[in-house]
């Protein structure tokens, strides 16, 4: 093949490539810190090493926490299958996020993983070479449009059968809420 050629063949794709993305996502309605949903947990969380949690639990694993100087009040949906998401408005009300709980035991005794979500809304500026390149750069993390809404959502999960502590699990929280921060600035 001549030089021209094996150039040309480098450069056509890359022509046709999608263009890279230079926005980054917003919190939509201006996001802030706390408030949000409500109820009590009932079931106390296990205590030292934890490798199942049921939505009681985790919810109860929040109690009393603070973002931003405001007590976080969260909410718990549970589900036929065991599974279930404790909504934690870590960014406002009007932002869907929380931590679902997944790969759940049949008997009900708890989930063995979390993954924490938050849904930021449809984001015109964000395109497919975006969430590529943001999902290249974060360990762990994933950004995805969700296919019933078509907004950007942006998740980390974690196993918890080897035995976490209540500590890791809110220090994951905290990994997370950085995680979304760092996307609000990611440029690829």
């Amino acid at each position: 093949m001549s030089f021209l050629r094996k150039v040309l063949a480098a450069l056509v794709p890359l022509a046709l490539a999608p263009a890279v993305a230079l926005a980054q996502p917003v919190l939509p309605n201006g996001g802030g810190g706390g408030g949000g949903g409500g109820g009590s947990p009932s079931t106390p969380a296990p205590g030292g090493l934890i490798t199942k949690l049921t939505g009681p639990q985790l919810q109860q694993l929040y109690v009393g926490v603070q973002i931003a100087g405001q007590t976080l009040q969260t909410s718990l949906k549970t589900f036929d299958d065991g599974s279930a998401v404790v909504y934690l408005p870590i960014w406002g009300p009007q932002v869907t996020s929380g931590a679902d709980l997944e790969s759940c035991a049949k008997d009900g005794s708890g989930c063995a993983a979390i993954e924490f979500f938050v849904n930021l809304g449809q984001q015109p500026s964000i395109n497919a070479a975006w969430i590529e390149a943001f999902n290249e750069k974060i360990i762990g993390g994933k950004a995805y449009i969700n296919p019933d809404d078509k907004g950007l959502v942006i998740s980390y999960a974690f196993f918890m059968e080897t035995g976490v502590t209540k500590d890791f699990i809110l220090n994951a929280t905290a990994s997370f809420k950085n995680m979304v921060t760092y996307a609000m600035q990611f440029k690829p």
